[in-house]
């Protein structure tokens, strides 16, 4: 045989060698079911009932609540209120996931679906607990991999499950929204105003003596910076769109810590004052501790109560100006660290 020939059958053997260690290694399907067929046939009758939501992979927990009025809270976070829109989304997601097909047994080939325990040390899954007002389990399910979306634009998609306790992992089809963050559960951003709305900021911070003022004339009007020295008052052009208006108009809040536990502690560095179109003056106090920024949000209203323009943006700040009785939101380092300089390096900051 000569050394072509050698090589040749080299490689049709290393070609046949692989493709044998790709179908072992691959989950073998072993059923195909109708799309009709759903994972919980019966959930939808007791969806009412769920009364506690557990979310949880390796590294983080979120634990949800239904309180005695009806409204979902997020008990691991101080009893926070959750959006109950979202919260009714996950519980229908579940009640609607449709069995596609049947996929391994093998434990040993969880990892490549991510539906193995979510105790081992590099599983990828979420577990997901429901239970009822007495602690009956009503769903227990490892969601894992996510294929594809079903149809382009639709929220359906692709993705790997096994229920905790059961050798058997599916492919179903459905949309699950398991998000272990905190910020996806609340309404966001924390302000309900948009860039437009802002008229006037009033920055109070620890490197100015008096307080730098950001302001527009008329409501469709550019922004310009009042700076105000000892001796004089200058006023400068600023973008527009600056960075602190985007940022303003669209911050969000990663997760919130009582009120009362940083009470006493509370000594904010650094306030902002925005005044709307709308007569709301808004006033957040900022303090940084030794890990997050915190930040308590007032609101009051300084026109006529009887003649309020936008009840429902009214009473959504009504609502946080509550809320920061009790909690604290944690907010973004970069805010903080644009606003808390000097006048001189915020308005260079503002003008670029």
């Amino acid at each position: 045989m000569n050394l072509e020939r050698r090589i040749s059958v080299l490689i049709i053997i290393i070609f046949i060698l692989t493709l044998g260690l790709i179908i072992t290694s691959t989950p073998r399907t072993e059923v195909i079911y109708n799309a009709n067929v759903t994972l919980y046939p019966d959930i939808i009758n007791v969806l009412d009932k769920v009364s506690n939501i557990n979310l949880q992979n390796k590294e983080k927990t979120l634990s949800f609540k239904k309180n005695n009025t009806g409204d979902w809270e997020i008990i691991n976070k101080d009893n926070f209120p959750a959006q109950m829109n979202l919260v009714n989304d996950l519980l229908l997601g579940v009640a609607n996931l449709k069995v596609i097909e049947q996929k391994t047994k093998d434990p040993k080939l969880y990892s490549l679906l991510q539906v193995d325990d979510v105790t081992n040390e590099n599983s990828n899954a979420i577990a997901m607990t429901l239970k009822d007002l007495n602690d009956n389990i009503l769903v227990n399910l490892l969601v894992g991999k996510r294929e594809r979306q079903t149809i382009l634009g639709s929220k359906a998609e692709q993705l790997y499950i096994r229920k905790d306790g059961d050798p058997q992992s599916w492919l179903v089809e459905g949309n699950l929204p398991v998000s272990l963050e905190f910020k996806d559960w609340v309404n966001q951003p924390l302000l309900p105003i948009t860039a437009n709305d802002i008229q006037k900021i009033i920055i109070s911070n620890n490197y100015s003596k008096d307080p730098v003022v950001i302001y527009k004339e008329t409501n469709d009007g550019d922004f310009y910076v009042k700076e105000t020295t000892e001796k004089i008052a200058t006023i400068t052009p600023i973008q527009q769109n600056n960075i602190l208006i985007h940022k303003l108009s669209n911050i969000e809040y990663y997760h919130v810590i009582g009120y009362d536990k940083l009470s006493t502690k509370w000594q904010p560095s650094l306030k902002l004052e925005i005044h709307t179109a709308h007569k709301f003056n808004i006033k957040i106090e900022m303090c940084k501790t030794k890990k997050h920024i915190y930040a308590r949000v007032l609101v009051s209203f300084v026109g006529d109560d009887k003649n309020i323009q936008d009840p429902i943006r009214y009473n959504k700040l009504n609502k946080i100006n509550a809320f920061s009785e009790l909690w604290l939101f944690h907010i973004s380092d970069e805010i903080y660290n644009l606003v808390n300089q000097s006048q001189q390096d915020l308005v260079t900051a503002l003008k670029t």
